[in-house]
């Protein structure tokens, strides 16, 4: 899924996609300034809602989109570390239109 959404989005905004949460909140994420960063709850090295601290640390103005497939009830703290949420399956349009939510 992420190989077919990078894919499409590319042609309209510049992507960076990292392996795991460790990447995500590496060097380079320091360096690069970015606008929004959808993060899966489950990745591997770090958590989802660790890595969305971290970015949040890092750049206070990026707007955080949690996207899983797992049911989380409404009181999981986890949800509050995110801005918004996409719940998987999830449609191109449905990943544009949460981008037009922090771009417009």
């Amino acid at each position: 899924m992420a190989e077919v959404v990078t894919a499409c989005l590319q042609r309209d905004h510049v992507i960076y996609r990292d392996r795991d949460g460790g990447e995500a909140v590496g060097d380079q994420f320091t360096e690069i300034e970015r606008d929004v960063a959808f993060v899966d709850l489950g990745l591997p090295d770090l958590s989802g809602d660790k890595v969305a601290v971290e970015l949040r640390r890092i750049h206070a103005h990026l707007a955080t989109f949690l996207i899983t497939g797992w049911h989380l009830q409404d009181d999981d703290t986890r949800l509050q570390t995110f801005d918004y949420h996409l719940r998987k399956p999830f449609s191109l349009e449905d990943v544009r239109r949460a981008i037009s939510l922090v771009t417009a």
